[in-house]
């Protein structure tokens, strides 16, 4: 019995090595010979090319994939190079250091593609993709009702009582301003041309200010097409690239001359939009095929702290100058502390 015993367990064990050697050819040998293959790429140079080219489509997940390609080929060309031409003893030396220039070089260039993406979706795929994998026929959460009384009763035995922690000692946070956007007007130059745009900020507090500075960008964007010209409005992408431009000069606004503003007080500031045809007026006040959008930031510094205020609106078309009708962006209105 004893010896039947052991036959079956090394016929159990061989099986079971087998098998183990059988899953990791199944794994190993497909990479292996992928590795030996990426060498032998000669269009490593058209997928990095292709990685910087699908940044201007918004297509930032796969220029990270193509920039990863790229330099796997580069990689792999590198270690499988037998260091012909040069003495025995530099060739370890030479692949190690390329290795390390080449991550270096992709962390540098993955590093300007999510600068690139900031607040920008992956790609224009992300948005269907998640709305599918939490559409209700796929992803169903548990809610407790009636009818699964049972295992919701199931579920809260299942889970232990936790005493709640010890209280926190909080620290009493000293009172911020608030600078706001108190009035706007909106008229032309003398050229007949120029839109100008005055903008009057007002801090609303009884809070002293230091060091305020107040930067602001006025321009025209386009809007979706639709049959009224009342419910045309831009797209969340044109907002959001608009602003992204708006602070890429960001790295100059802390260099900027700053004034201070005691309680109640206010400043002016003037923004403009130049040359201004015909067609751009028509756009404007007509079709409502471009809207004026307003983009303002406020820095300053208070007992509390330093503090940043963002304001996106843009006027609801058709635009006219004896009345403005303002419409706040979905994003970038607030204050950061």
């Amino acid at each position: 019995m004893r010896a039947l015993f052991r036959l079956y367990r090394r016929r159990f064990h061989k099986l079971r090595s087998a098998i183990r050697m059988g899953l990791i050819s199944m794994v190993a040998s497909p990479a292996i010979r992928f590795w030996h293959w990426s060498a032998k790429w000669p269009w490593f140079t058209v997928l990095f090319f292709a990685a910087l080219g699908v940044v201007a489509l918004s297509e930032y997940a796969l220029s990270v994939f193509f920039l990863f390609l790229s330099a796997l080929g580069v990689f792999s060309k590198l270690l499988h190079w037998d260091g012909s031409g040069i003495p025995a003893k530099w060739a370890y030396p030479l692949k190690g250091a390329g290795s390390l220039g080449i991550l270096i070089v992709l962390a540098g260039f993955i590093y300007i593609v999510v600068a690139e993406k900031g607040s920008k979706d992956w790609s224009h795929l992300q948005k269907p993709i998640m709305a599918l994998l939490y559409h209700p026929l796929i992803f169903k959460p548990f809610i407790p009702t009636p009818d699964n009384w049972a295992a919701k009763q199931h579920f809260d035995t299942e889970v232990p009582e936790l005493s709640p922690p010890p209280p926190r000692a909080r620290h009493r946070r000293l009172p911020s301003a608030y600078i706001r956007i108190d009035r706007i007007e909106v008229g032309l130059l003398h050229d007949e041309n120029t839109l100008a745009m005055n903008v009057y900020v007002k801090n609303t507090t009884s809070i002293t200010v230091t060091n305020e500075v107040g930067i602001f960008k006025v321009l025209t964007i386009p809007t979706n097409e639709t049959e009224k010209v009342e419910d045309r409005y831009p797209s969340q992408n044109t907002l959001e690239e608009s602003w992204a431009d708006f602070e890429v000069s960001r790295s100059l606004w802390d260099k900027m001359p700053t004034t201070p503003l005691g309680p109640g007080d206010g400043k002016w500031g003037t923004g403009s939009i130049e040359e201004i045809d015909d067609h751009l007026w028509e756009q404007l006040k007509t079709s409502g095929e471009k809207v004026v959008l307003l983009m303002h930031v406020v820095l300053f510094t208070d007992e509390s702290g330093s503090h940043e205020i963002d304001s996106c609106q843009w006027i609801q078309p058709p635009f006219t100058f004896e009345h403005q009708t303002w419409r706040f962006c979905n994003a970038h209105n607030g204050i950061r502390y």
